[in-house]
């Protein structure tokens, strides 16, 4: 069973199940991010791990 939802221009799958048709990308988005709650925990690892080019990471150093 596939767990997703497929957002088309015009369209949206979900789940290898129904198509809904004639749903704006735009209206089906902004409707979907009124019902989830705010989860920032992907965000806060992605930042920890990645590492922009020539920038260094801002922390406090270390004193000795």
């Amino acid at each position: 069973m596939q767990k997703a939802v497929i957002i088309q221009s015009q369209s949206v799958v979900i789940a290898n199940g129904p198509r809904f048709g004639d749903i704006q990308m735009r209206d089906f988005l902004k409707a979907l991010a009124r019902r989830l709650e705010y989860n920032s925990t992907a965000f806060k690892n992605y930042s920890r791990m990645h590492v922009s080019e020539g920038l260094p990471s801002q922390c406090d150093p270390r004193r000795i």
